[in-house]
């Protein structure tokens, strides 16, 4: 092996260090990534499993609200429209 090829062995293993050393690297971000992603999907479906408990919880204060005015007052301070179908068929809407 002369030193011409001696030289471009050498450059190439370096090159193919630096290489493995960028696949560590970028695996190790691709993990933490995915761990955020996570979190996120997570957090996603613990807003939508609230969001149906929140709408029976508002439709609830809209049903009492005829006989209690306090209850009408928090429909009102937290702007919450609350549509119920009433005995006659046509929609009674809250607040």
């Amino acid at each position: 092996m002369n030193r011409i090829q001696w030289l471009i062995l050498n450059i190439l293993s370096g090159v193919l260090a630096l290489l493995i050393l960028v696949s560590i690297i970028m695996v190790q971000l691709n993990q933490r990534s995915g761990q955020e992603i996570g979190k996120g999907q997570t957090s996603i479906q613990m807003a939508r499993q609230s969001e149906v408990i929140l709408r029976q919880l508002a439709l609830r204060l809209a049903q009492g609200s005829d006989a209690d005015p306090a209850l009408r007052g928090l429909l009102q301070k937290y702007q919450l429209n609350v549509s119920i179908p009433g005995p006659d068929g046509k929609p009674k809407n809250y607040p």
